[in-house]
C-alpha cells in the first residue's frame, strides 16, 4: 500500500514527456497537469521536447528540452527545486526501447531516445538519484515500452509486496515501505498500449488508469489497484 498527503505543501509534480504516435505522450502530460491541479491544487513541471502542450492546465510550467543536455539540466533543476520531507511524483510518457545483452546480470539496458540521442535506464537513475535531495520521497509512473527498469532501482516486484534483487534475494514489504518506489507499465521485453481514460482521452494505459484511480481511491492506492 502506497499512501499520499495529496496536498500541495507535500507533493510536487514533473512530468516528462517526450513525442510518441498520434502525441500521446502530449496528451498525458496534459492530463496530467489538468487532473493534479484541478484535484489536488498542485501545479505541475512539464519538460517536454515540444514547447506546445494544448489543453495543459493554467499554472503549469512548461521546460522546452529539444536535446540530451538541455533534458538533462531541466530534469535536474526540476527534481533538486523539491524539498526535504516533500514526495516527488514523476511522470515519464514517451517511447521506450531496450537492448539485451547476455552476459549482464539483468540482461537488459532500456532507454529512451530525444532525436538521434540515447538516454539510458543507468543514466536516468545517476540523474535522479543525484538530484533529489535528502527526505525527498520519489513515486515513479513509468508509461513506455521496455519499461522494467527504467529507473534501474534495486527491487523489482511484480505483485507489490514480494522484491527481489538481481541476486535473486527476497524482501517482503510493499510501496509503503520504500523511500522510492517505480511503477512500470510493462516488463523490459514487453510493450505496453494506449488506451482511452476518462481524465484524458486516448493516451498511455498507465498514465491514464492511474489518473482515472486518484478519484476513487484519494490518496492511498496498491500496485493492483492502479
Amino acid at each position: 500500500m502506497y499512501d499520499l498527503k495529496m496536498t500541495s505543501n507535500q507533493v510536487s509534480v514533473v512530468v516528462l514527456a517526450l513525442h510518441a504516435n498520434g502525441n500521446s505522450s502530449y496528451r498525458d502530460a496534459a492530463a496530467i497537469s489538468r487532473v493534479f491541479k484541478k484535484q489536488y491544487k498542485i501545479p505541475c513541471t512539464i519538460i517536454s521536447d515540444t514547447n506546445i502542450i494544448p489543453d495543459k492546465a493554467p499554472g503549469t510550467t512548461l521546460m522546452f528540452a529539444d536535446t540530451k543536455t538541455t533534458l538533462i539540466s531541466s530534469l535536474r533543476t526540476s527534481i533538486s527545486q523539491v524539498g526535504t520531507g516533500r514526495t516527488l511524483i514523476l511522470f515519464i510518457s514517451a517511447h521506450g526501447y531496450t537492448h539485451r545483452y547476455p552476459a549482464k546480470e539483468r540482461g537488459y539496458v532500456d532507454y529512451l531516445k530525444l532525436g538521434h540521442e540515447v538516454i539510458t535506464n543507468t543514466e536516468l537513475h545517476y540523474l535522479v538519484f543525484a538530484s533529489i535531495q535528502e527526505g525527498v520521497k520519489l513515486l515513479g509512473i513509468i508509461d513506455t515500452c521496455h519499461s522494467g527498469h527504467m529507473l534501474d532501482l534495486e527491487y523489482a516486484s511484480s505483485d507489490g509486496v514480494m522484491f527481489q534483487t538481481t541476486a535473486n534475494k527476497t524482501i517482503m514489504g510493499g510501496l509503503g515501505t520504500a523511500r522510492y518506489a517505480s511503477i512500470s507499465a510493462c516488463r523490459d521485453d514487453e510493450v505496453t498500449g494506449e488506451d482511452v481514460s476518462l481524465s484524458g482521452g486516448l493516451g498511455g494505459k498507465l498514465v491514464g488508469h492511474f489518473l482515472d484511480a486518484l478519484p476513487r481511491h484519494g490518496c492511498t492506492f496498491n500496485l493492483l489497484a492502479i
